[in-house]
């Protein structure tokens, strides 16, 4: 119903000759929403006979007197006006335009509504009202229903049960028209939408081809041996992939592996992972990258790191040998395009694959992909040098920067940071767990197992002080690289060699500087304790490194350094 208010027609009265405008009626609010309800429009004549002081009102309109001047006097019949019809239902209601109106029908009346109703009936009759009835007014009342002039107070007091079973009949069918109405609104469903299939955004024209791996290693015999639509746990994967935690499920996934007839073994393998949104995507790259990070493959051995720009939206390589009784290189190349994460592992014997070549060949597949998943392509692509990502345990060395000594045999494990308890090589001529300077020490030591060839307890302990500041790294690096030289004048058993040099070309901001050295301590007739000793700075941190190698058993001068240099770089990860 309409909250606007419109004011209905009312017969005129004349006063005097003048016309006199009928008081203006009060509009009734509506039980539930507060709007207001007015008459009819077209007003109607009623069909009751001429009475002469009182006219029969219509249900719901007000009950009002002919005001008369002087004397009482018959007024004008009344016309009365026909009653709005009711509006049952609810506007808040939800109602289209192409609603059926047969399904608007007010509901049948309940068990509770219908005695309602008869209760209303009975209340009728009690009062003696001839004709009374829920269904319609009777069309004609006895002559003495109604006082004349003369009997006006008699007649007010006959009426009242009329008045007052009507208007309680009227609003009782009301209530419970609208109430019924009320406990049951109609709702309209909405159609659900039709889903839309969304096409696949890789296929297997979307893997590394023959004619790809061509402008990586030519005239090697490329062929394709394996292309799938599913991995299962058996499942040849990249290298440094086997765990898939953490990660969410791709909607699509391919791979393929080629192989060729060269005798060093070439062979690629790429996976593509397609996800429902760029963010899944994001989520996948972050954790496949953490696996390559750690790249707990055992036995493995991170040769090196490299950061790739200018390939889809973010990129990243590392370098990994399979350490065996042949040595299995792998560089492996992860990427992410939009909704496509890329993996790319290209292997041989001997010796790696530069990552700028695996990019030659991995460039053509990507830019046939990347439309399709919304992301970056592959546009002059170049790669650098770099420290390898940080690890779970930031600031230090892991199993997987450790190399094999013997081949196809050994395995490195390592503790938890703890405090310094390490002896040194006896050269140092100072004790790190109680010199003076350094406001925090801490200690890990990684051991090799499963080599039978090994001393008994074979490892490296790793010492990292933190110092108030870079100079003062410096200082006491120096001081401690000095001691170590001079250990020959002050112990008359000890020779010192092998020095060697540790630096790298990745920390410009953050240099790292230092020295290796082996050390031999006479034990005594033909016995001698040999240590490989690392003194480095980087920052304000000197990272300290001893290892204790015999004649048969050592990781040598070369492979020690470069152990050195990678914990000098982890070091700036903390």
């Amino acid at each position: 119903m309409t909250d606007e208010h419109h004011e209905q027609p009312r017969p005129e009265e004349v006063e005097d000759g003048q016309i006199v405008e009928p008081e203006e009626t009060t509009a009734a609010l509506t039980p539930e929403s507060g709007s207001e309800t007015t008459p009819a429009e077209e007003p109607q004549t009623a069909a009751e006979p001429d009475h002469s002081a009182w006219m029969r009102p219509a249900v719901g309109d007000d009950v009002r007197t002919s005001e008369v001047v002087g004397a009482l006097a018959p007024p004008e019949p009344e016309v009365l006006p026909e009653a709005e019809p009711v509006d049952v239902f609810d506007e808040a209601a939800p109602v289209t335009p192409d609603e059926n109106p047969a399904e608007l029908e007010s509901p049948a009346l309940s068990t509770e509504q219908a005695a309602a109703v008869a209760g209303a009936r009975a209340a009728l009759a009690r009062h003696d009202v001839p004709g009374a009835s829920l269904d319609h007014a009777p069309e004609s009342y006895p002559e003495d229903t109604f006082a004349t002039h003369d009997d006006a107070p008699r007649s007010w007091t006959r009426m009242i049960p009329w008045i007052a079973g009507a208007l309680a009949l009227t609003l009782v069918v009301f209530g419970l028209v609208y109430s019924g109405t009320r406990k049951s609104p109609i709702v309209v469903t909405p159609s659900p939408t039709p889903s839309v299939s969304t096409p696949p955004v890789v296929d297997d024209a979307d893997l590394l081809t023959v004619n790809d791996m061509e402008k990586i290693a030519p005239k090697a015999g490329w062929q394709v041996s394996q292309t799938l639509d599913k991995l299962t746990p058996t499942t040849r994967r990249v290298f440094c992939q086997n765990s898939t935690d953490g990660q969410p499920n791709p909607t699509l996934t391919r791979q393929r592996t080629l192989t060729t007839t060269s005798t060093k073994g070439l062979a690629a393998l790429h996976q593509i992972d397609a996800y429902a949104t760029a963010a899944d995507a994001r989520n996948a790259f972050a954790a496949k990258a953490a696996n390559l990070a750690t790249c707990g493959d055992v036995p493995t051995w991170i040769m090196r790191s490299d950061a790739v720009t200018g390939f889809g939206d973010e990129s990243t390589a590392l370098t990994a040998v399979l350490q065996d009784l042949v040595d299995e290189n792998h560089t492996i190349l992860l990427s992410r395009s939009g909704t496509v994460v890329h993996a790319y592992d290209i292997s041989q014997v001997n010796s790696p694959l530069r990552v700028a070549d695996v990019l030659k060949g991995a460039a053509p597949a990507m830019n046939r992909q990347c439309a399709s998943s919304g992301g970056e392509c592959a546009q002059q692509p170049s790669t650098r040098a770099t420290i390898p990502p940080p690890t779970g345990t930031p600031g230090w060395l892991i199993p997987s920067d450790l190399p094999r000594v013997t081949k196809g045999a050994g395995l490195w494990t390592s503790t938890d940071t703890s405090s310094v308890t390490t002896k040194g090589s006896q050269c140092e001529n100072t004790t790190l767990a109680s010199v003076p300077g350094p406001t925090k020490r801490e200690q890990r030591t990684y051991l090799m197992t499963q080599d039978n060839a090994a001393p008994q307890t074979f490892g490296i302990d790793e010492v990292v002080l933190t110092l108030k500041d870079e100079k003062a790294a410096k200082d006491f690096a120096g001081t401690l690289q000095k001691n170590l030289r001079n250990c020959e004048k002050r112990l008359e058993t000890a020779k010192v060699s092998e020095f060697g040099k540790v630096s790298s070309p990745f920390n410009k901001q953050t240099p790292i500087a230092g020295e290796t050295a082996l050390v031999q301590q006479a034990m005594g007739g033909t016995e001698t304790a040999r240590f490989r000793t690392a003194v480095v700075s980087v920052g304000n941190k000197v990272v300290y490194l001893v290892s204790n190698p015999s004649a048969s058993y050592d990781l040598g001068d070369k492979r020690f350094v470069a152990i050195a240099v990678r914990a000098a770089e982890r070091a700036t990860q903390e």
